[in-house]
């Protein structure tokens, strides 16, 4: 691996992953919560993955965790999306 993160030594092929992976991931809590059980992550298609593999015929949609103090918020996959699998 070309570029590895001063934070937590992961390697990536790409210098614009390495920022990605800085921005969103290293030593950042998770963002996202599925509304039917406790799995929670930081990327929001890992959630709506998740929800199609485990929660089978339940509508596909995301908690999005503000903050500790904050209300929860909910994105949903458009109506068309809702029910296909992937």
């Amino acid at each position: 691996m070309a570029y590895h993160c001063p934070r937590c030594n992961a390697g990536y092929t790409y210098k614009k992953t390495l920022k990605t992976h800085m921005k969103y991931d290293c030593g950042k809590e998770p963002r996202f919560k599925c509304p039917y059980c406790n799995k929670r992550d930081k990327c929001s298609s890992n959630i709506y993955k998740h929800i199609r593999m485990r929660h089978d015929g339940n509508p596909v949609y995301v908690d999005k965790l503000e903050s500790a103090r904050s209300s929860i918020s909910s994105f949903r996959d458009s109506p068309s999306t809702i029910g296909q699998s992937s």
